[in-house]
């Protein structure tokens, strides 16, 4: 009788744990998080089927001993190499364990080695003091045709990130007569530019203010003391109303041209 409470406690409790389990996990130990062995799984469950042999030998003695009083000494022995062989059991399932865990030790070892050669990789790519200019010519100085002009487009928009056209004119006093943009070649040339980019970045760089370029000289012929030009060139604050709109200018496109930032402008 009592055995077969025993087996219906334990069929009750495996359908409960089956009831309440999330079931949106299907029962794989790879939904987790943190998957692997680090919850003692294996180990657990070798524990447990370990006290449900424990118990039902436990039962099992108990009725047989009641049944034959006079075979004590055997069934102490026998419960006796019960638990030598529950013992050896929890032993056996603690190295096991250990196998299991120093391997995936060495797993997960490998793949942060592998991530991190991957991650070295990239930033070495990615990395604007890199060696990526050993493939170009080796930097020159004092050439003559990198030198013709007081100024430079180039230097003046890397040195000077904000400024717009107008600011080119009037602030810097720089114009097409005093003032040189060289080739992309050049420029590799340059220290100056190889300490600030890689190739990568300073071909972005050169598109964006090569296309300024021909708008700077194009507005050579502006009259920079035309009074309508100072007003839409001042700094406004944003939420200002009265700021005066660049649609109500006389020459709206010209304002457009002079606002141009060389080192941000796409072009349009």
């Amino acid at each position: 009788m009592q055995m077969r409470r025993l087996f219906t406690f334990i069929i009750f409790l495996t359908f409960s744990l089956i009831a309440f389990a999330d079931m949106s996990s299907r029962g794989k130990s790879s939904d987790l998080p943190g998957y692997g062995y680090e919850n003692f799984e294996i180990f657990i469950l070798l524990l447990i089927l370990v006290a449900f042999g424990g118990v039902f030998l436990y039962y099992w003695c108990k009725d047989f001993l009641a049944k034959h009083k006079d075979f004590g000494k055997k069934a102490i022995s026998l419960l006796g190499s019960a638990v030598v062989c529950g013992f050896l059991v929890l032993v056996l399932a603690s190295e096991v364990y250990d196998f299991i865990k120093s391997f995936r030790s060495e797993s997960q070892s490998q793949a942060s080695d592998a991530r991190k050669d991957l991650s070295e990789g990239f930033v070495s790519r990615t990395n604007p003091k890199s060696d990526s200019w050993a493939s170009y010519p080796p930097v020159t100085k004092g050439t003559p045709e990198a030198h013709t002009k007081p100024h430079d487009f180039m230097v003046a928009a890397i040195n000077n990130p904000s400024f717009n056209l107008y600011d080119y004119y009037v602030v810097a006093g720089m114009t097409p007569q005093n003032t040189q943009f060289l080739t992309f070649d050049l420029y590799c040339r340059s220290q100056f530019i190889r300490d600030r980019y890689t190739p990568q970045q300073f071909r972005e760089v050169y598109d964006k203010v090569s296309r300024a370029w021909p708008i700077f000289q194009a507005l050579q012929y502006t009259d920079f003391s035309d009074h309508e030009i100072e007003k839409y060139m001042q700094e406004y604050d944003p939420f200002d109303t009265l700021k005066p709109r660049i649609e109500d200018a006389s020459n709206p496109d010209l304002i457009r041209k002079l606002k141009i930032t060389p080192l941000s402008y796409n072009g349009g």
